[in-house]
């Protein structure tokens, strides 16, 4: 079995089994740019920083995942 990132299973997802090609008008864009988000929160890469009125991600510095894709 192997491991995948959640971006990674999204995107498997949104291809069409005998085509291998994504499907048209699926919004998957949004949904890996969710599942970025939700990786780097899962290994404490990024935080919010909640001293403005509104809450925003901050990056940690020195954080590595080891993902090409994450760590940019």
């Amino acid at each position: 079995m192997y491991n995948l990132h959640l971006y990674e299973q999204i995107l498997l997802l949104a291809l069409r089994d005998k085509e291998g090609t994504i499907m048209p008008m699926a919004y998957y864009q949004y949904a890996i740019a969710g599942a970025i988000l939700a990786d780097l929160l899962l290994q404490k890469k990024v935080g919010w920083d909640q001293t403005k009125r509104s809450p925003y991600i901050i990056d940690i510095p020195g954080a590595m995942t080891g993902d090409d894709l994450l760590d940019d």
